[in-house]
């Protein structure tokens, strides 16, 4: 444990560089889960990391280890609260043969298709609180001039 001191010692002027990789991690392990977590996980987690780092900020190790913690935690509850912020309705599933509307505000060219995307999206046969804010459509074929603001 001696020399660890040291060397965590001696590298005190790096540390800094080590919080973004740390908030990485974070926001890499919240992306690696299989399913959304519960909402309340990532604000706990750094509540209770913060709270076991001032209580053992005067044991050296414990103090490095639980911020390198309690940084990642910040990652992971950061990701969280951006995720739900801009959480949005998607489709579950196909929908054949429907009426979409909306009101361009892109518009981009590609080699075979043309992509445009939809805002105030109203799409035939999906209620109101099922259908996207926002739909990319990729169209194929001979098209009349579209442009944002139709």
């Amino acid at each position: 444990m001696g020399a660890l001191k040291r060397i965590l010692g001696q590298e005190i002027d790096r540390w800094p560089l080590w919080l973004p990789v740390m908030m990485m991690f974070g926001v890499a392990g919240y992306f690696g889960l299989n399913e959304e977590p519960p909402l309340w996980l990532g604000l706990s987690l750094v509540l209770a990391i913060g709270f076991g780092t001032y209580l053992l900020r005067h044991r050296t190790l414990w103090l490095i280890s639980l911020l390198a913690l309690w940084v990642l935690a910040l990652g992971f509850s950061a990701i969280q609260w951006r995720t739900i912020k801009v959480t949005a309705p998607v489709l579950a599933t196909k929908i054949n043969g429907t009426t979409v509307q909306g009101q361009i505000t892109r518009v981009e060219l590609f080699p075979k298709r043309l992509r445009v995307t939809l805002e105030r999206v109203r799409i035939h046969r999906l209620d109101a609180h099922k259908t996207p804010h926002r739909v990319r459509l990729s169209i194929r074929g001979k098209q009349a001039k579209l442009k944002p603001g139709d």
